[in-house]
C-alpha cells in the first residue's frame, strides 16, 4: 500500500517537533504524461482529465474536508500528501511561447503524485507521546443518534491503530544483517559533457538571458538494499530539515531536504533560500575558516543575493501589499557533508490565496531554477540531457487545518527496483568555473551515497566512488 513518513532531522517546539505517517491513502491524485487520473485505494479511477484538473481536484478534496486545529492537533492532522515533480512547471508557467507548441520532455517518472489521507499517526517529540488522528466525514443533517454511530465506528479504527502501534518492536530490526551490495556509480553525462553544459549555460548568461542558470547531473548505481534501510541510514548521516520516505509502489522518494520550498502556518507564508555551498572542515578551526571563506566569497554573495530577491517577488505575488519581510539575511547553517548561505523570507497571505495559489507561485525554487526563472527553465530544458523528474520538485502536505509545509526535492533518492538516483546540481553565474561547478555537484551527491554504503553492513560489498 503506498504511504508516506514525514519528519525532520531538527529537534525543537516547532521544528522538528512531529513525524507524521500515513498508510492506504482513500485518494490517489496523480499526473503523468500530461493526463490526471484520480483513483481510489484499490486503483478503481473515479476521474480522468487533463493535467490541469489536478489543482482543482485536490482543492475540492481539502475543501470539504475543512478540520479545526484544536487541542492537541498537529499541523497536518490529514490531508494530501506527496510530491510534485519539476515537469509540473509547464501546468503552470507559460514556457516557450516563443516557439509555439513546443513542450517539456515527458519523464518516466510520474509529474505528480499527492495522496489523500484520512487517517495519520503522528510521533511528538516533545511530548513524548503517539497520535492516532482520525477524521470523520460528517453527513449533512446527521441526528444524535447517526453522530453517536459514526463516534463509535471512529473509535473502533483508532483502537485498530493503537493496537497496530504497541505491536511495534521497540527496536527496529537491524537492516544490515544480510549482505548487500551497491555497484560502481555512473552519471548521465562525461565529466566533459558537464563542463561543456555549463561553459553554455555561461555562455547565455554573458548574453544577458540569465543572470543564473541552475544546471544538474543525475548519478544511478545498483543496489539490493531496501529502501528503509537506504532511509534509516541517511537520516543517520544526513540529518535534515526535511527527511521524508514516500513508497509509491513502483518506486520511492527517500530524502533529506536542508530546503524549504514555501511554508503556510495560519496566515504567514515562509520561503528559505538556501544558496552558496562549501564542505565542511576536517575540524572546528577549519570548519569555522570555511564559514568565513564562504561569507566573504563575492560570487556566492551576489548569487544568494540575486535569489533572496526572487524568493520576496514569489512570497509577493500571494502576500497582502507591504508585507513581505527579509528576517534573516545570510546565515550560515552547517549539514554532514556541506555547508550553505540560507536567508529566510515572510509574508502575510493575500485574502483569497489558497495552498496551492502559494504553491505555484513558488514553484519552482529559484535555487535549482535560476533568475530569471522562466528564461533560466527553457535553458535547463535545452541543456540537461535528460527530463528531471521528480528531482528540483516539492515534497510535503497540505492539511486539512489549512496548514502546508514543502520542501524542495533535492539530496533525495529515487529508489527504482534494484536501482537509486541522485540528481545534483550547481548555481551558474557569470564568473562560475566549470570545473568546480563539477565538483560542486559531485560533492553534494556524496553525502547520500556515503549514506547508501553505510546502509549495506560489514559483510556487503561496496563497489561505489564518488
Amino acid at each position: 500500500s503506498p504511504s508516506i513518513l514525514l519528519e525532520s532531522g531538527e529537534r525543537g517546539d516547532t521544528s522538528g517537533r512531529y513525524s507524521f505517517m500515513a498508510t492506504e491513502p482513500e485518494r490517489i491524485f496523480s499526473v503523468s504524461a500530461r493526463c490526471f487520473e484520480e483513483m481510489d485505494l484499490s486503483g478503481q479511477v473515479l476521474y480522468e482529465g487533463s493535467s490541469g484538473d489536478f489543482e482543482r481536484r485536490i482543492e475540492e478534496y481539502v475543501g470539504t474536508r475543512h478540520c479545526p486545529l484544536y487541542g492537541e492537533l498537529p499541523p497536518f492532522p490529514g490531508g494530501v500528501a506527496g510530491f510534485l515533480g519539476y515537469g509540473m512547471v509547464e501546468n503552470w508557467e507559460n514556457l516557450f511561447h516563443s516557439e509555439g507548441s513546443r513542450r517539456l520532455r515527458p519523464s518516466p517518472f510520474p509529474d505528480a503524485v499527492m495522496m489523500g489521507f484520512f487517517g495519520v499517526i503522528v510521533i511528538d517529540h516533545v511530548e513524548d507521546k503517539i497520535l492516532a488522528v482520525q477524521n470523520v466525514r460528517i453527513p449533512g443533517g446527521s441526528n444524535e443518534k447517526a453522530l453517536c454511530g459514526l463516534y463509535e465506528r471512529t473509535q473502533e479504527v483508532l483502537k485498530k491503530q493503537a493496537a497496530l502501534i504497541e505491536g511495534c518492536p521497540r527496536v527496529a530490526p537491524d537492516a544490515a544483517e544480510r549482505a548487500c551490495y551497491v555497484g560502481n556509480i555512473r552519471s548521465n553525462m562525461s565529466r566533459e559533457d558537464f563542463l561543456s553544459m555549463v561553459q553554455r549555460g555561461k555562455e547565455h548568461i554573458k548574453a544577458g538571458d540569465v543572470s543564473q542558470v541552475v544546471l544538474s547531473q543525475r548519478f544511478t548505481a545498483e543496489t539490493d538494499v531496501t529502501p528503509l534501510a537506504v532511509y534509516r541510514s541517511l537520516k543517520r548521516a544526513n540529518p535534515s530539515p526535511y527527511m521524508f520516505f514516500l513508497d509509491l509502489g513502483r518506486f520511492c522518494l527517500i530524502g533529506s531536504s536542508p530546503e524549504v520550498l514555501v511554508r503556510l502556518s495560519g496566515d504567514v507564508i515562509t520561503t528559505r533560500p538556501l544558496a552558496g555551498t562549501r564542505k565542511r572542515g576536517a575540524d572546528a578551526r577549519e570548519d569555522t575558516a570555511f564559514a568565513r571563506e564562504l561569507l566573504a566569497d563575492e560570487k556566492e554573495r551576489a548569487e544568494h543575493l540575486m535569489l533572496v530577491d526572487l524568493a520576496r517577488n514569489d512570497v509577493g505575488k500571494v502576500s497582502e501589499t507591504g508585507t513581505v519581510k527579509v528576517t534573516e539575511l545570510m546565515e550560515v547553517e552547517r549539514y554532514s557533508q556541506v555547508m550553505h548561505i540560507v536567508s529566510n523570507v515572510t509574508g502575510k497571505r493575500a485574502e483569497g490565496a489558497g495552498c496551492l495559489d502559494i504553491l505555484r507561485a513558488a514553484f519552482p525554487a529559484g535555487t535549482v531554477s535560476g533568475a530569471p526563472k522562466i528564461r533560466a527553465m527553457e535553458i535547463i530544458e535545452d541543456l540537461e540531457p535528460e527530463p528531471r523528474g521528480p528531482y528540483a520538485g516539492a515534497v510535503g502536505y497540505i492539511g486539512f487545518g489549512g496548514g502546508m509545509d514543502t520542501c524542495i526535492t533535492i539530496r533525495t533518492f529515487i529508489h527504482e527496483g534494484d536501482r537509486v538516483h541522485v540528481q545534483a546540481g550547481a548555481g551558474i553565474v557569470y564568473d562560475s568555473v566549470p570545473e568546480n561547478e563539477y565538483e560542486e555537484t559531485k560533492s553534494k551527491a556524496r553525502a547520500l551515497f556515503h549514506a547508501l554504503e553505510d546502509a549495506c553492513g560489514k559483510r556487503g560489498k561496496r563497489a561505489c566512488s564518488l
